[in-house]
C-alpha cells in the first residue's frame, strides 16, 4: 500500500461504482456499474412519486484485460424497483433526484460461480447463478418466491428484516455473514452469519 497507481478500470457501460471491486484471477476483475435506465414507473410509491422515471439501474459486470465485459448481470433486469424498495426509503430516495437510487447495490461475493448481492435500499440480499443470472435465493426485504425463511434469529422471528444492511459475504458453501445496520428500523446494528 505504497500509494502508487497499478492502473485503470473503466467500463464500457457506465462509470463504476465505489463499493466493490474484487480481483478474480486470470485478469478479471468483478464491479458494479452505474447505468441510467429511463421510465421506470414509480407511481406505486405514492404522492410526488414519478410514473416515467430515470434510475441508477446496477450493473454487475467481470471485466477481462482490455477492460471488455465478459459477463454482466442487470438488477433492474430480475428486480422490481416499484415492488422491491422497501418503504422506509422511499422519501430519501425521492428527495434525493433524479437518477433515483432505488438499488443501492452495495456488495458483491463471488463464490465458485454463484454471487451474493446486497442492496440496501430494497433491505435483502440475493444469491445469484453466475452461469445463467437466476435468483437461487432472497433473505430479507419483500417476500418473493425465493426468499428464505430465516430461523432462529431474534430479528426475523420476531416478523423484522435487514434493514440498511452492508458487506454480505459467502464464507463457504453453506455459511454466509451480513453487517445488519439497522437503519431506519429503531435498532442497533449487528453481525449476523
Amino acid at each position: 500500500l505504497a500509494g502508487k497507481s497499478i492502473g485503470q478500470l473503466t467500463s464500457p457501460d457506465g462509470p463504476i461504482d465505489i463499493h466493490e471491486l474484487q480481483f478474480l484471477g486470470g485478469g478479471r476483475v468483478l464491479v458494479e456499474v452505474e447505468e441510467s435506465k429511463c421510465c421506470v414507473d414509480l407511481s406505486s410509491w405514492g404522492s410526488g412519486a414519478p410514473s416515467s422515471a430515470t434510475i441508477s439501474d446496477q450493473v454487475i459486470e467481470i471485466l477481462g484485460p482490455g477492460d471488455h465485459v465478459l459477463w454482466s448481470w442487470d438488477a433492474l433486469a430480475h428486480i422490481n424497483p416499484a415492488v422491491e424498495t422497501a418503504p422506509q426509503w422511499y422519501s430519501s430516495i425521492l428527495s434525493a433526484g433524479s437518477p433515483y437510487d432505488v438499488f443501492h447495490m452495495n456488495s458483491v461475493s463471488f463464490y465458485k460461480g454463484a454471487l451474493l448481492v446486497s442492496f440496501r435500499h430494497l433491505d435483502a440480499i440475493y444469491g445469484v447463478n453466475g452461469a445463467n443470472g437466476n435468483i437461487l435465493m432472497k433473505i430479507g426485504g419483500h417476500t418473493d418466491p425465493q426468499s428464505y425463511t430465516v430461523l432462529n434469529d431474534p430479528v426475523f422471528s420476531a416478523g423484522g428484516t435487514f434493514c440498511g444492511q452492508h458487506d454480505a459475504r459467502i464464507l463457504t458453501a453453506t455459511t454466509i455473514t451480513v453487517h445488519d445496520n439497522g437503519t431506519n428500523c429503531g435498532r442497533a446494528p449487528r453481525a449476523v452469519e
